[in-house]
């Protein structure tokens, strides 16, 4: 239905269906007569997540405990929260929930849940400036690169990627694999975007990695740095990916909103190679609408040439 590119997320599945999806893959590519590319995403560790199964409604004001190992009623996260104070606001997926800290004890803390909403089973967590997971390669993660060396993926793509030599040594990781394996950056780290030009340079692919880069740093900056991030991989000649919520009104309705068929047009004219579809291909139902959709939207703007530059503005931003 137009989609070339498929990101398979490890952390979701063990390695044997892993393994399967990439058989699948090639195999549905085979049957059209047409080339795949096969991200392999190897973000285990490198995020926080809650393994709830389903979707948890609360309440503003509502006591929500998050454990270890969960007494019932309460959240399971697969590992320890980093110290945080009393008061912060921690995350729960895009910020769909926002909870208070209001104490923590050994393997288990307690919040206050700051308005209504879902927390999403399986969700990450986070909060602005608060490291949660290991680095973008840990031990966590390192089966999953052998495994994208040795199922020869097209690219291995990297979390919470902060500098050049979080990239490199996810390149040493994939060092022996039968076929080259690229390296692809997902840009959403304080970090990161104070090194832009070295992460960009360093990756065969970079992601504007939406989701995390809008809770890292403050969302409303977060046109200027994908502006920032696309105009610095056409400089080094880098192909740029825009990912989260380009078209997730379609999993309720036929035609996108205005807002979103205007993202997808921006993405395409400001350089992108490529847009990277989340809920709206794997919790949708309809998904080849959702992809004939976004080609639909892609073709037109490819057809009509428009094209829009970054420059920076006085402050340099």
């Amino acid at each position: 239905a137009g989609a070339r590119r498929f990101r398979i997320t490890t952390g979701f599945r063990d390695d044997e269906a892993n393994v399967r999806l990439v058989e699948l893959l090639r195999g549905a590519a085979a049957d059209v007569g047409g080339d795949v590319a096969i991200y392999f995403d190897v973000s285990r560790g490198a995020k926080l997540r809650l393994l709830h199964d389903e979707p948890r409604a609360v309440v503003a004001g509502d006591e929500v405990v998050v454990a270890v190992r969960p007494a019932p009623g309460e959240l399971p996260v697969e590992r320890d929260l980093p110290p945080l104070d009393g008061g912060t606001v921690v995350y729960a997926g895009d910020a769909e929930v926002e909870l208070e800290l209001v104490d923590a004890d050994v393997g288990r803390w307690r919040f206050r849940a700051v308005h209504d909403g879902f927390i999403r089973p399986r969700k990450a967590l986070s909060a602005p400036g608060v490291v949660f997971g290991h680095g973008a390669v840990n031990a966590e993660n390192r089966a999953d690169l052998e495994s994208a060396a040795r199922l020869a993926v097209d690219f291995a793509v990297l979390s919470f990627v902060d500098g050049p030599e979080d990239v490199e040594a996810g390149r040493a990781a994939l060092a022996g694999s039968a076929a080259e394996v690229g390296v692809v950056a997902k840009v959403e780290t304080v970090a990161a975007m104070a090194r832009l030009d070295a992460v960009v340079a360093a990756a065969d692919e970079v992601m504007v990695a939406r989701g995390d880069l809008a809770l890292q740093l403050p969302y409303e900056d977060l046109g200027v740095h994908q502006w920032r991030i696309l105009a610095a991989c056409e400089r080094a000649g880098v192909p740029g990916i825009v990912a989260t919520q380009l078209l997730e009104s379609v999993i309720e309705r036929r035609v996108p909103n205005r807002a979103e068929i205007l993202d997808v047009s921006t993405a395409v004219a400001l350089g992108a190679r490529s847009i990277m579809l989340g809920p709206e291909t794997c919790t949708n139902p309809d998904l080849v609408r959702a992809i004939e959709t976004a080609a639909r939207i892609i073709d037109a703007v490819a057809r009509s040439g428009s094209v829009l530059r970054w420059e920076p503005g006085p402050a340099g931003q």
